[in-house]
């Protein structure tokens, strides 16, 4: 933890345990503060457990310090803790630096987040491969026409093409996606030649034609294990609808 947000840290656990008394279970410091790596602009990100079914965000400042909070309850922690598209939460109870436990209410919830990290994300369903697969390839299209006609439209969807291949391989290859800001650092410890892709992708030094066949060919490399591109003709898996 960074001596910085100390004196802020203490005074926003003050703060809820005087607001909500018997009704805070615990208290848990996640994002940059708590893993040691705070940016100049860096907040702190608390989350609280309260007893009810209720939740509530906050935003307010602390001694010169911004602060985030999430205020949740135990059962709505464990529902988050189930979705994939919330790796925040489970990082935050697996990584974060635990500030206040009423009664060891964080502990269990610790060694669950700790366990469905070191899971992984679950596999993409047959239909969300699917949809990966037609989406980004349609992205991709549009990029490559637009090549042809305005190079700045091109531009920009081009950068949209290059998120979603990114949040793809995340998907396909069950890894926990990380925030904007860290995707590169992350990417290079995973795959070494996608990152040296995204760099010639991003490299304004790089004529457009060419950062736009390397985007081609990333987008083939990250679709190929769940099949690659679909063909000019596909079936979608049929689905059955319920009667209103």
């Amino acid at each position: 933890m960074n001596t910085k947000y100390d004196t802020a840290l203490e005074i926003v656990a003050e703060s809820l345990k005087n607001e909500f008394r018997d009704e805070l279970l615990g208290i848990i410091l996640g994002g940059s503060v708590a893993y040691g790596t705070p940016l100049q602009h860096s907040d702190i990100d608390v989350f609280g457990v309260v007893r009810g079914s209720w939740h509530q965000r906050r935003a307010f400042v602390a001694d010169d310090c911004d602060v985030e909070l999430i205020l949740r309850p135990v059962h709505a922690i464990r529902k988050d803790f189930k979705n994939n598209d919330m790796p925040a939460t489970i990082n935050i109870f697996a990584n974060g630096c635990v500030i206040y436990d009423a009664g060891g209410i964080l502990d269990p919830l610790i060694q669950e987040a700790k366990e469905i990290l070191k899971q992984g994300p679950k596999a993409m369903s047959p239909k969300e491969q699917v949809k990966t697969r037609l989406g980004l390839v349609d992205l991709l299209k549009d990029t490559q026409d637009l090549l042809e006609v305005e190079t700045q439209a091109a531009e920009y969807v081009m950068q949209e093409t290059l998120r979603e291949a990114i949040h793809a391989y995340y998907k396909i290859q069950r890894l926990w996606t990380v925030k904007s800001k860290y995707q590169l650092k992350d990417i290079v410890v995973h795959n070494s030649e996608l990152y040296k892709m995204i760099l010639n992708i991003l490299s304004q030094e790089n004529p457009i034609s060419d950062r736009i066949d390397i985007l081609s060919e990333l987008v083939d490399k990250i679709l190929e294990p769940i099949g690659g591109r679909l063909g000019q003709q596909w079936k979608s898996p049929i689905e059955r609808l319920e009667n209103s």
